[in-house]
């Protein structure tokens, strides 16, 4: 499970190996498909992250005959990586099946659900990526408060940076102007920044949607 397969660096900043640990208790907790209750306990992933993921976990692009099914995703790795006579692309089945098929592998894949009474046995705390310490509280309004007080925590130290920086520019040019002014040049500066990573990752989506690497219709959200 820690082949390059899991880094996800064109869409989406990656998962270490901690995330897809505890994406694969989620999955065999609430079910694939359940995204809702899912990022829940991940606060800082979007749902077609989640989603991409859980196919390379899986290791097939379609997850419908999946959906609702409380499978470990390591034992349909397993099962597809020794599949034949099917497409793939980066290690990802991608060729396409009837309904019958999945209908029929769906009925297969529900021997091996892990049970009810195992699955209310799973904890799965709320990952916050830089401190993981903040996910383990005894209750998530806990947990809430906590990456509450560190985003806020955060932003003051943000700001004084970029005042920082602003000061540094002003010295630069000589005492020319002024703090404030400077901030608002910087800030707008920023903001075309990050509306071309935008667009930029934009466009590298749409690519992949163009190549057939994603397909809309399997990022099922409930």
């Amino acid at each position: 499970m820690n082949s390059a397969s899991l880094w996800n660096s064109v869409i989406s900043p990656g998962f270490t190996n901690e995330e897809v640990d505890l994406l694969r208790l989620a999955l065999i907790k609430y079910g694939c498909g359940s995204w809702q209750k899912i990022e829940h306990h991940f606060p800082f992933k979007k749902c077609f992250q989640l989603n991409i993921q859980t196919q390379r976990m899986f290791g097939q692009q379609s997850l419908r005959e999946f959906n609702g099914l409380h499978l470990d995703p390591k034992l349909v790795l397993e099962k597809n990586v020794s599949r034949t006579n099917v497409t793939r692309k980066s290690g990802i089945i991608i060729s396409k099946t009837s309904k019958e098929e999945r209908l029929k592998s769906r009925e297969e894949y529900k021997t091996l659900q892990v049970s009810e009474e195992d699955r209310k046995e799973i904890y799965i705390p709320i990952y916050v990526g830089s401190a993981p310490e903040a996910g383990v509280r005894e209750s998530g309004p806990a947990a809430c408060e906590e990456i509450e007080l560190m985003a806020t925590l955060r932003h003051k130290l943000q700001q004084v940076a970029y005042r920082k920086e602003a000061e540094e520019v002003l010295a630069a040019r000589g005492g020319k102007g002024n703090v404030d002014a400077i901030l608002e040049e910087l800030r707008r500066e920023r903001i075309k920044g990050f509306q071309k990573k935008l667009d930029d990752e934009e466009a590298r989506y749409q690519r992949l949607l163009e190549k057939g690497a994603i397909d809309p219709k399997d990022m099922d959200v409930e």
